[in-house]
């Protein structure tokens, strides 16, 4: 079953900017979270269950609600600042 994708405000913003092959190109990996949301790396965080996409040079970072059918996108950025705050 497809997982529906949501963005948080920061994660649309930082998409907005991006030039439109870059746009495209995480769009892509997007459709293929969608139908596979452990496609990614788990992130062994704290906090809960995140997992990573690297879509170079950005890294995306995201969390998957089962129950709800739906994958969030937490942050976009480029893979060597996406842990700095």
């Amino acid at each position: 079953m497809k997982y529906e994708i949501s963005l948080k405000d920061s994660a649309k913003k930082t998409l907005d900017n991006l030039t439109k092959k870059d746009r495209e190109r995480i769009y892509k990996s997007f459709l293929a979270i969608s139908h596979y949301p452990v496609y990614g790396n788990r992130l062994d965080l704290p906090v809960g269950d995140y997992y990573s996409i690297d879509i170079w040079p950005f890294m995306i970072i995201y969390k998957i609600f089962d129950k709800l059918k739906l994958v969030s996108i937490v942050k976009i950025n480029y893979s060597l600042g996406v842990n700095k705050h």
